[in-house]
């Protein structure tokens, strides 16, 4: 926004009807003088010869205005308004207090030069400055008012009295100014690029653009007009053009940090994260504390999974601003990313300690708990974000979410359905809460939603992997099969995928197909345990002993694989149908030590079969007699 404009009224010349005869002299030389400096000396020779002459003091404090001498004009002009009390001294004591900042000072003296000349625009005008400078808004653009009744062609009131109007977000009231101080002054570019301002906040883009366009015919060498312009076509998707109007404002002004900072967002956008990178440096380099350069940079990082120095520049940003609510929250999503969800949820409460009625702070502190399986605090945020906004649907979305892992699937329904009628196009809400029906055995409703969410979005392999689930619950294995495969056509890498329509196979006893899948997955680099372990089953069902001790193996090479158990058995079996007695009973008893309920024998295999696993007729009485041969 523009700089704040001043209104300096020039000290009237008055010649004394009567002096001492030896003052006479140093005054009126002081009055003949152009040059501040003599001036000073020549008042203070006269002053030096008679102190109560209040037109020495008056006039000197006039040139130490000239030479931004604001403390020492205070001093000279309060000596002369006690002399005299003079409506212009006043005036002129208010603009040294403007230029000092000690605004309510200046209101004081301006009210003061008001009540001795209530016809003074200009005194209106610079109250309405000082009300402004305080956000004292409403009132400054009653003294405005004032001053462009007293004087209908005060350009500088009607520019003044925009920019208040702006703060209160009276965006049509600003333009309606700045038109008329266009009128007065079709040819002051700076009136263009403000009314090209307030037409942006109203997203009047076009408008804007022709505003900052009119702007730069008028002044070519206007760095903001173009850095402005090329905002509202970043703002846009005009991202070329926008490149193009942020350099050339660099160009004409190579110190101007915000093109620097605006450029490298839009850099950013075109995939040139290196020039983004390069400008957000520059703008750091030419200003170290501007705490958006930091942010921006970070943001570019963390695009580029750069998380140690997207967290080193927000940290930055929030040393320089610790009121940076959004780098807090940008901050804490990374480490989200990082898995330090504690991290995170430090970060996203400080900015609700900042701003505690941010609802994107609480639902993002209630995702950080989400994932270290804090349900119940999940959703007390969750709840306190819906609380503040209740059109929120990614707070119902994520809500039914920790519900469902709470086992909660008749609340996670409502909470869906809430997200779904705030949003009928959210397609992920369609598919949990399919999910959660198939959980409550709807299972035709839970195809609906899965169908729905296709619908919406065709691309999307976890709907059609849900509606395989709920096929393959229905034993309509071969729709199963079709969705199974539609979702790896989509994802060629989607382990959970593979893993089912191997298994609508098995169900089907077409255990060759099923062998097919779990091999295809591991040429697609599918390197996932589960898959291994069915493989090894499938294998085993074939008779192929050795390829199934080979696939259980792979699953155990896996870190911390969930299939351990399940695997080693298999390998223990395996080996018994080999005859390799010893083998077998190694890997029994290993299998044993991973799931220590199995020393219990068929007891302990039918508490496995209560957490997932699935054991035929035949690999049961196998084991039967395995538990009675070599336990």
């Amino acid at each position: 926004m523009k700089a704040k404009i001043f209104f300096l009224v020039s000290a009237a010349i008055i010649t004394p009807l009567l002096l001492f005869a030896q003052n006479i002299d140093w005054l009126q030389k002081g009055l003949d003088t152009d040059d501040p400096k003599k001036q000073v000396e020549f008042f203070t020779k006269s002053i030096e010869n008679n102190t109560s002459i209040d037109l020495a003091y008056y006039h000197r404090g006039f040139a130490k205005l000239e030479l931004q001498n604001y403390s020492g004009a205070i001093i000279d002009l309060t000596k002369a308004i006690e002399l005299d009390p003079d409506a212009t001294a006043y005036a002129a004591r208010g603009f040294a207090k403007i230029e000092l900042k000690d605004y309510a000072g200046a209101i004081a003296d301006y009210s003061n030069s008001i009540k001795l000349d209530p016809n003074d625009a200009a005194c209106y005008a610079n109250r309405g400055v000082s009300k402004e400078a305080l956000k004292d808004y409403k009132s400054a653009i009653s003294d405005y008012s004032r001053a462009i009744e007293l004087d209908p062609k005060f350009i500088a009131a009607y520019q003044n009295r925009a920019s208040a109007k702006s703060e209160l977000k009276d965006y049509g009231g600003a333009i309606s100014d700045y038109s008329m101080a266009i009128t007065l002054d079709p040819d002051d570019a700076s009136f263009y690029s403000e009314r090209g301002i307030s037409k942006e906040a109203l997203e009047d883009y076009p408008g804007a653009i022709s505003d900052y366009s009119r702007a730069i015919e008028l002044d070519p060498k206007f760095a903001m007009a173009y850095a402005n312009r090329g905002r509202v076509k970043h703002t846009t998707g005009d991202y070329p053009n926008a490149l193009s109007d942020y350099s050339k404002a660099i160009e004409i002004d190579p110190k101007y940090v915000p093109a620097y900072i605006n450029r490298c967002g839009v850099k950013h956008l075109l995939q040139d994260n290196p020039g983004a990178i390069s400008d957000c440096s520059m703008a750091i380099q030419l200003d170290p504390n501007d705490d958006m350069a930091y942010f921006n940079r970070g943001a570019v990082k963390n695009s580029m999974e750069d998380y140690a120095g997207a967290i080193s520049d927000y940290s930055k940003a929030i040393e320089i601003n610790p009121q940076y609510v959004t780098a807090y929250l940008n901050r804490g999503s990374i480490k989200n990313s990082m898995k330090d969800y504690q991290g995170a949820i430090s970060d996203f409460s400080k900015a609700i300690e900042l701003n505690p009625k941010n609802a994107f702070a609480y639902v993002n502190r209630g995702y950080s708990k989400n994932l270290a399986q804090d349900y119940p605090g999940a959703i007390s945020d969750y709840s306190k974000s819906i609380e503040l906004d209740p059109s929120y649907d990614i707070a119902y979305f994520n809500r039914g979410c920790a519900k469902s892992a709470l086992k909660n699937y008749g609340e996670s329904i409502f909470d869906y359905s809430k997200a779904i009628e705030l949003n009928p196009k959210y397609v992920a809400a369609y598919s949990n809460r399919g999910y959660s029906k198939y959980k409550t055995l709807d299972y035709l409703g839970a195809m609906a939603d899965c169908s729905k969410s296709i619908e919406l979005d065709p691309s999307n392999e976890l709907a059609y992997y849900g509606r395989g689930v709920v096929k393959n619950a229905m034993q309509d294995y071969q729709g199963a099969i079709v969705d199974f495969s539609k979702a790896i056509e989509l994802d060629p890498k989607y382990a959970d995928a593979y893993l089912d329509l191997s298994m609508a196979y098995f169900e089907q006893k077409d255990y060759d197909n099923a062998i097919k899948i779990t091999e295809k997955a591991i040429k697609n680099g599918v390197n996932d345990d589960g898959i291994y372990n069915n493989s090894g089953w499938y294998y085993f069902e074939k008779e192929d002993y050795d390829k199934a001790i080979e696939r259980f193996n792979d699953c155990l090479k896996i870190e911390n694989s969930k299939n351990a158990a399940d695997a080693t058995i298999g390998l223990s079996i395996a080996y018994f149908y080999k005859n390799d007695r010893s083998n077998a009973k190694k890997h029994l008893h290993l299998a044993m030590q991973i799931k220590p309920i199995l020393s219990k024998g068929m007891e302990g295999l039918l508490e496995l079969e209560k957490e997932g696993y699935l054991y035929s007729e035949k690999k049961k009485e196998t084991l039967k007699k395995m538990f009675e041969e070599l336990k």
